[in-house]
């Protein structure tokens, strides 16, 4: 009998998820599985590399996310324990609303974690499937409490939102004190409340790490999280069964319940979303007459020859260059980014780069590759000659290039969000999106933090650095 895993973290669950997606992808093709979810904890931002590292294991991604849900987004209560549900993209419209409500999560019910409740997700629940989540969530915890007939009116509304693509969850991690005694509890509570009333369950494990024999690291990496030690954790899942199992293992561990394991193989047939990638949809500047890429050429060489009579000429004049060269540059430069199609992009970081210089806020000349386009030398964007510094327009576009370039400038961080909210009265919140940047801990730092979470001493952790980078420094493998 097949499986296919329904509910796996990867390190995109931060210091929850121990794996990377890769190695997710990789071990499914080992075990031969067909199929594979990511379930990061409020969170989609894994879902691309997974989707990649899934299409080249040649193993289907299920692309879906463990949402934090609470009783309603406009609230703010200081003690509330946002609940968990985990959500599966099934098709293309699938995808797009849970890439709507990530963003609604982070954006409008951020609250220590990013939320949605049960309106947010009645809105946006179309081509998804739904299950139930870990003890965490709100159903699993009206069992636990005894509040049995809440549990059941709380799976009736989530069964009439989502009909049989709602599930309820079952897990076997064989969890000591507490923890255990409560799944043992929702698991018979769901099981007798699926076989009286038809509502599908599913089994899933919850995957935080690839092998069994990683639950001790994992476990270091919690207490870095918590900022405690293994003496003394802040948090401890109290068992080593949350790794990806084979078909064969959660198998035998659900032989009780086959229909729960059956169930995993229809939800993985259920969900197909087929992504675009690496084909750019590059946009187009609408403040001129009837938008399309031929206008906003005109419009960006109108700007250009206005650039050249303003402050290239004087320019040119004053330090004695040649024009004949810093026109050529220019005629060739427009037509490479008439070809590539980049003329809107150029009017758009033109447009809020002279913003917010007429309203006295500082920019930075353009970083990387940029600083080698004449054009925004003279449109003003940037302050940099290209030409004088020998920088060529090859550098930053080309035709036929696929990779998109960027202008990367820098506004005076005192009034950078000046800028933002700008932009998003020009081109609406929709059309706009913050960027997020993951660090990683460095060979040091995490030597140190480890250190600590294993009780070593200061100048314990410090000989292990030296050693360890000795070694480095003798090529010693």
């Amino acid at each position: 009998m097949n499986y296919v895993h329904l509910h796996v973290h990867s390190d995109y669950s931060i210091l929850d998820g121990l794996s990377t997606v890769k190695q997710y992808a990789d071990e499914a093709k080992a075990m031969n599985m067909t199929a594979l979810a990511l379930t990061d904890h409020g969170s989609i931002s894994g879902a691309i590399q997974f989707y990649e590292a899934c299409v080249d294991a040649g193993v289907r991604p299920i692309l879906g996310s463990e949402f934090y849900t609470c009783t309603n987004i406009e609230t703010r209560e200081k003690n509330e324990r946002p609940g968990h549900l985990v959500l599966l993209a099934k098709n293309i419209v699938g995808w797009r609303n849970l890439v709507r409500l990530t963003s609604i999560a982070s954006t409008e019910g951020f609250y220590g974690k990013p939320r949605i409740d049960f309106n947010v997700l009645s809105q946006h629940h179309e081509g998804l499937v739904c299950l139930s989540g870990c003890i965490q969530g709100s159903i699993p915890r009206l069992v636990i409490d005894d509040r049995l007939d809440d549990a059941a009116r709380e799976i009736k509304r989530y069964r009439e939102l989502f009909g049989d693509d709602f599930y309820l969850e079952l897990m076997r991690h064989n969890m000591i004190g507490e923890p255990g005694v409560w799944q043992q509890k929702v698991n018979n509570f769901f099981v007798e409340y699926s076989r009286r009333n038809g509502v599908l369950i599913v089994a899933t494990n919850d995957c935080h790490y690839l092998t069994q024999a990683d639950a001790a690291v994992h476990q270091v990496m919690l207490c870095l999280q918590t900022k405690t030690t293994l003496v003394n954790p802040g948090m401890s899942y109290s068992s080593d069964q949350f790794y990806l199992k084979t078909p064969q293992e959660m198998t035998e561990l659900f032989s009780d319940v086959p229909e729960a394991i059956e169930n995993t193989v229809a939800i993985a047939e259920k969900c197909n979303v087929e992504l675009e990638l690496n084909k750019p949809v590059l946009p187009l500047f609408h403040d001129c007459d009837n938008p399309s890429a031929e206008t906003n050429f005109k419009t960006l060489e109108k700007l250009v020859s206005d650039g050249w009579r303003d402050r290239l000429w004087p320019y040119l004049n004053t330090n004695g260059l040649q024009v004949t060269t810093y026109f050529a540059r220019l005629q060739e430069e427009l037509g490479v980014i008439r070809d590539q199609g980049y003329s809107g992009y150029f009017l758009m970081v033109n447009d809020y780069t002279a913003w917010a210089k007429n309203n006295g806020i500082s920019v930075g000349s353009s970083r990387g590759s940029a600083g080698a386009s004449l054009v925004l030398f003279t449109l003003g964007v940037i302050d940099l000659d290209p030409i004088l510094h020998d920088l060529p327009f090859s550098r930053f576009l080309t035709r036929g290039r696929k990779s998109l370039p960027d202008i990367d400038l820098d506004f005076s961080a005192a009034r950078r969000d000046e800028v933002f909210d700008y932009l998003v009265d020009r081109y609406g919140a929709s059309n706009m999106a913050r960027i997020k940047n993951f660090a990683k801990l460095g060979l040091k730092p995490a030597i140190r933090g480890v250190g600590k979470v294993l009780g070593l001493k200061p100048f314990e952790t410090g000989q292990i650095v030296k050693m360890v980078q000795n070694r480095q420094t003798m090529r010693i493998p």
